[in-house]
């Protein structure tokens, strides 16, 4: 959050009931604060009470000996009914037995009354930067709430911000880097995501083209989008789209190979309208998103959207199941890519067609485990938000497919019992790690499914399991022998760093829930 637009003035009360001392005072404040305006004086503190009712100050500057209400009385009056004030004492050097309570109601700035005008400039500045720091956290909680949680009722206790952020016009950009979306948000991705943030140098790159404006950004916590809000009291500034389109291009610059999505607000907004018009852009990005392409829009009307298989890509989906050879399987793979791709397949239904990929490998496949089935999904679906275009999520779809179908070529003759051997042992040492059976397979020259294949019928289970009963013997290993750890933390020891999928694997395993086992 940078370049705030905060109110241009400061308004100040000074409470003093020496018109001398008053006088002086007024003179030195406006020398060394020109941003500090003078909205009223007192020279008691019930009257210093009264105007505070009706001018709302940042800031009182009261003196502590006064008539009919001495300084601390109304001190503590205003920190009870108005504690967002800013409170600095006009002290003189007899004043030390009250400076002692004044410090002990918490007030830490005090001038004295022959203080020169550095001293009074010096405090001045101090007090700024504390209204400052008090607006910036203030805004951002407020606009955060507003658009992430429109339900929720955030108390307005400060008169002056709630005034001015009423006042204040937005433009909304609703930002999204590469493909992570809101269905499945493993912590894998989440530290894909903060990689990709960081590689894109975001706040950077949005400080360089708002650099005339003020702006926050917001991390929309139901994804893995954001939204970046541009503001001023005026409403006077450079158009919402050739800002969109300066941002796009410099983030396009830094995340080349992956998509940028900015859907912008037609036009300023109030903050009545704010929270709708964030919804309807995080929609809109939703409903409009292209696998691996980028993505420019200005907000249109809203209109539901339901994903659903095309015929053809139905068809495709069920003929990958089962072919005769890999090569045949590669081609049909390929085939699909290029069918989705020139259909321009959408987001959400490329999503759907994986799903109904895998209803179709459970049901060709009845041997496979329920914790063999989940980890395969979680593979898929991890790539399909990983990868920043169709064509680098083509190998996935492959590779998933290899592992699973039955009738693939036989590389008959071939004596593989090294291959075994050296892949029971890479898997003894390196279980807690992603395992890459194309990798191993290559290595020997063999294809991975036969390479599988030949585990299982020497090793009487599936490397997939295998891996699987090491990860949760070790689990089990390491909630006897340090119930200190927690769930999390056991199961990114032994390579599951979702503790919801560990849990879920563990219980596949053992028939009971890790929390249960460890009492």
């Amino acid at each position: 959050m940078k370049n705030i637009f905060l109110p241009i003035s400061y308004r100040v009360l000074i409470a003093e009931d020496e018109p001398l001392f008053l006088n002086n005072i007024k003179k030195k404040l406006q020398t060394a604060a020109p941003d500090f305006e003078i909205c009223g004086t007192a020279y008691n503190g019930a009257d210093a009470l009264e105007q505070i009712k009706q001018s709302h100050p940042h800031l009182l500057i009261t003196d502590i000996q006064m008539p009919r209400m001495n300084g601390l009385e109304l001190i503590r009056q205003v920190q009870e009914h108005y504690p967002y004030i800013q409170i600095v004492i006009l002290s003189s050097y007899t004043d030390f037995e009250y400076m002692k309570e004044a410090i002990r109601c918490g007030i830490k700035d005090y001038i004295l009354k022959t203080a020169p005008i550095d001293e009074m400039k010096e405090i001045l500045d101090k007090i700024r930067a504390n209204l400052t720091e008090r607006y910036y956290r203030l805004l951002y909680t407020f606009l955060s709430s507003k658009i992430l949680e429109p339900k929720q009722q955030l108390p307005m206790d400060d008169y002056n911000f709630y005034t001015w952020v009423s006042c204040l016009n937005f433009q909304i950009f609703y930002l999204h880097i590469g493909n992570i979306g809101r269905q499945y948000y493993f912590p894998e991705l989440i530290h894909f995501q903060e990689n990709l943030l960081t590689q894109s140098s975001l706040h950077q790159i949005i400080e360089e083209v708002f650099s005339q404006n003020g702006w926050v950004y917001i991390k929309d916590t139901s994804g893995s989008g954001g939204y970046l809000l541009s503001f001023t009291e005026s409403g006077q500034r450079p158009g919402t789209a050739s800002l969109a389109q300066t941002l796009y291009q410099q983030l396009s610059k830094t995340v080349p190979c992956f998509p940028i999505h900015i859907i912008y607000s037609a036009g300023p907004c109030n903050l009545t309208s704010l929270s709708q018009v964030a919804r309807d852009l995080q929609r809109q990005c939703e409903n409009h998103r292209l696998y691996g392409k980028s993505l420019l829009e200005r907000a249109s009307a809203s209109s539901s959207y339901t994903a659903a298989l095309d015929a053809k890509s139905d068809e495709m989906l069920r003929s990958l199941l089962p072919c005769g050879s890999l090569a045949e399987l590669r081609q049909k793979v390929k085939l699909l890519i290029s069918h989705w791709t020139l259909i321009s397949c959408g987001f959400q239904d490329l999503y759907q067609h994986l799903l109904f990929l895998m209803r179709i490998i459970r049901r060709h496949n009845q041997n496979l485990s329920n914790e063999e089935l989940a980890h395969i999904e979680y593979n898929l679906i991890y790539h399909f938000y990983a990868e920043p275009t169709l064509k680098a999520l083509e190998p996935t779809i492959f590779n998933t497919l290899e592992f699973v179908i039955m009738d693939m070529d036989k590389e008959a003759g071939q004596d593989i019992d090294d291959a075994v051997y050296y892949l029971k042992k890479y898997l003894d040492e390196n279980y807690c790690a992603y395992i890459s059976l194309n990798d191993i397979a290559e290595k020997y020259h063999f294809t991975a499914s036969y390479l599988s294949k030949s585990f299982k019928k020497k090793m009487h289970i599936t490397p997939l399991k295998y891996v699987i009963n090491l990860r949760i013997e070790r689990a089990k290993q390491l909630m006897r022998q340090n119930p200190e750890l927690s769930l999390k933390e056991i199961g990114i020891m032994v390579g599951y760093e979702d503790p919801n999928y560990f849990s879920r694997i563990f219980k596949n395993c053992t028939g009971i829930n890790p929390s249960e086992y460890m009492q």
